[in-house]
């Protein structure tokens, strides 16, 4: 009776190598997981990054074009001064050569 009660070696050892496999297999199976998952978020933030400088370079043509029209009028400022400058000058020339008349 003794020997009904006995496991041999060798199913102990076949046991414990299943058992070995099987927690190799599930922590296998958890870092796939994990890495499924961060894998996942590193789209989200290709996403979110691409969006993102996709907003940074429409801001920056928008940018571009309000300089651009703020170039141009600053010249037009520039020209309507010098034009009333001269205007001015000729204003004064004028009331002289009424004043001396």
């Amino acid at each position: 009776m003794a020997s009904l009660n006995e496991i041999e070696d060798y199913k102990i050892k076949f046991v414990e190598e299943l058992g070995e496999k099987i927690a190799s297999t599930i922590s296998i199976v958890l870092n796939n997981e994990r890495t499924a998952k961060l894998l996942q978020q590193s789209k989200e933030q290709a996403n979110l990054l691409m969006t993102n400088e996709e907003e940074l370079r429409q801001n920056l043509e928008e940018m571009r074009a309000t300089q651009e029209q703020s170039e141009k009028r600053e010249m037009e400022l520039l020209a309507e001064n010098e034009a009333l400058k001269k205007e001015n000058a000729e204003l004064k020339i004028k009331i002289r050569n009424l004043q001396t008349k």
